[in-house]
């Protein structure tokens, strides 16, 4: 357990697995006002891993503390800025164990349906998938477009340069199911120096796979 943290109550959680990464989404109520939620994995030797619901006091020098019950939204690990945490589980146990500070509770894992187009880009396993190059079978012409877009950021923010192509792709039409997973293959990093136009800014390229049924299916603008 984390230095300095004590349990905290499930309000609402739900646990996703993509592959073999798992990640809770969820509140939690705590007992301070200036405590956060957060997730760890037990330091119990069981297998499969369990994992804890915890508050941790974040208060700022001066400020005071009161001791309320709040609901908030489970965040990162301290000392950690993105969220949702990442944990390493097995692929094939479909509950997982959560503890909180009234015991453990079993949760149903909801996995991450995996679209075909996501599939493409390292064939169909792996944890970390490539850009597309040459790889894409006869099946998966037939049934997708290869787009690309180009992103740019003054700061040289590798995100900001990324969300910016993203806003340059066309539109994959709706969503065919609930948390639809979208992938984008970065195939370029590089910077725009000079020139007539003085530009100083990073350059991104990015490309992903659309659906010939949904683009076809949108009505014209």
């Amino acid at each position: 357990m984390s230095e300095n943290s004590s349990g905290a109550w499930i309000e609402e959680v739900q646990a996703y697995r993509l592959r073999d990464r798992l990640w809770f989404d969820g509140k939690a109520r705590v007992s301070s006002s200036c405590s956060v939620a957060f997730i760890e994995q037990s330091p119990l030797a069981i297998w499969p891993p369990q994992f804890c619901l915890l508050q941790h006091q974040d208060a700022a020098p001066g400020n005071r503390c009161a001791a309320i019950m709040e609901v908030r939204k489970i965040g990162p690990r301290p000392g950690e800025h993105s969220a949702p945490t990442l944990f390493h589980y097995p692929k094939d146990e479909p509950k997982v164990v959560l503890r909180d500070a009234t015991g453990s509770h079993e949760l149903v894992i909801k996995d991450v349906r995996i679209p075909p187009q996501v599939l493409a880009f390292d064939g169909g396993g792996g944890d970390l998938p490539s850009p597309f190059g040459n790889k894409l079978s006869a099946e998966m012409k037939t049934k997708f477009d290869l787009v690309e877009a180009t992103g740019y950021s003054s700061a040289y923010s590798v995100g900001e340069a990324i969300r910016d192509a993203m806003a340059h792709l066309p539109a994959s039409g709706s969503p065919s199911y609930p948390d639809e997973l979208a992938y984008f293959a970065v195939v370029s990093i590089g910077a725009e120096v000079g020139g007539f136009a003085g530009f100083d800014r990073m350059r991104v390229v990015i490309q992903t796979l659309v659906d010939k049924a949904q683009t076809q299916a949108r009505p014209a603008k």
